[in-house]
């Protein structure tokens, strides 16, 4: 989870990601069109180095008018 947060921290994305315990992850991502396409490719191909990416699924995206969440990106324990 490290390299994600170093990632969406690089990109300047705010949010959090968590895994989940039936071995999955989870989150939610708040930024720039742009910058939230690259984390989402990133994540559908690269992710942490010890990672294993079956499928990525993203869902109930949607447009904000402001951030809900302090700057910066989290990782949920």
């Amino acid at each position: 989870m490290q390299y994600t947060q170093q990632q969406g921290n690089q990109l300047g994305i705010r949010g959090w990601i968590m895994n989940t315990m039936n071995r999955t992850v989870k989150g939610e991502l708040e930024g720039e069109t742009s910058k939230i396409s690259s984390m989402k490719t990133w994540l559908q191909t690269t992710g942490s180095p010890s990672s294993r990416i079956d499928k990525a699924v993203f869902s109930q995206e949607r447009k904000v008018d402001e951030y809900s969440f302090p700057e910066g990106f989290q990782i949920k324990r």
